[in-house]
């Protein structure tokens, strides 16, 4: 390469341009470099930012445990405990799936909440409530949990989103986010967001 570069540089039909052109050449070279430099560090910021504005909804603990059998079908319980110093909103489970019978692949479930009449330590009055996969706020140190059975009116065949559960959640800065199987989460732009 050396030799190359100085056989052309000697050679007397070459011509190497005048001092100018060179620094103008050089000059072009520092821009585009630097061009690329900014560029970098533009992506590398907006990452960190990402990861900074999606703290708080790392820190919402989600678990699902089986709760009970009934009619010979395993139930299950979701829970979402808030473990970050603000309060999180619109809290909506969008699937849930697991497995009711032993050996069996998950199914869709439904969210079922159960409400006693009377003060009973016996519990002998239950009702159930449906429809509770959505919290509008859950603040600080709260939980919230949910009772879930198979939904045998279902017939969809199945999400490839996520294989156990599919929620989103609004944090306390406006920001929408989707989260399955507890991955990190997604933020969702403004365009696809909810309209409450």
């Amino acid at each position: 390469m050396t030799a190359t570069l100085a056989l052309i540089s000697t050679h007397a039909d070459v011509d190497l341009g005048s001092l100018p052109a060179w620094v103008s050449a050089g000059g072009a070279l520092f821009t585009a470099g630097g061009v690329l430099v900014a560029l970098q560090s533009y992506r590398s910021t907006r990452r960190a930012d990402l990861e900074d504005q999606a703290n708080q909804v790392r820190l919402l603990r989600v678990l699902w445990h089986r709760s009970g059998i009934e009619k010979g079908k395993q139930r299950w319980q979701t829970e979402f405990q808030n473990r970050s110093d603000k309060p999180l909103y619109n809290i909506v489970i969008h699937g849930f799936r697991a497995s009711v019978e032993e050996n069996a692949t998950s199914v869709l479930m439904r969210p079922i909440s159960i409400k006693y009449l009377d003060d009973d330590p016996r519990r002998r009055h239950p009702v159930k409530m449906a429809d509770t996969k959505y919290r509008p706020e859950l603040a600080t140190g709260e939980s919230w949990r949910t009772v879930w059975e198979a939904d045998d009116a279902d017939t969809s065949a199945p999400s490839h989103h996520y294989t156990a559960i599919w929620y989103s959640v609004l944090d306390a800065n406006g920001r929408y986010w989707n989260i399955a199987d507890n991955y990190e989460p997604t933020k969702i732009p403004r365009s696809e967001r909810p309209l409450h």
